[in-house]
């Protein structure tokens, strides 16, 4: 599994949920380091943030446009926090 999100603590929560069900997974922070792992890995299934800081717009799957690995399952994410005083 890919996910491709910019959220560290987030990341973290989907790597351990995934491990815990017995996948293997790849974090990458950008949408060019998701592209270029990709590319290179063929992972079964992408989980891509909606609002990366790199890659953001109406279309969410568009750093993906350009993949040799557009085949693979993909599922969008978002993961917004708001502080409050």
């Amino acid at each position: 599994m890919l996910i491709v999100d910019g959220d560290r603590d987030y990341t973290a929560f989907v790597v351990e949920v995934l491990q815990r069900a017995g996948f293997a997974s790849h974090v990458a922070a950008t949408g060019p380091a998701a592209v270029s792992y990709a590319r290179e890995h063929h992972p079964a299934a992408v989980i891509l943030d909606v609002i990366l800081p790199d890659a953001t717009g109406s279309a969410p799957s568009r750093p993906t446009e350009s993949w040799a690995c557009s085949s693979e399952p993909m599922t969008t994410s978002s993961s917004r926090s708001t502080r409050t005083s």
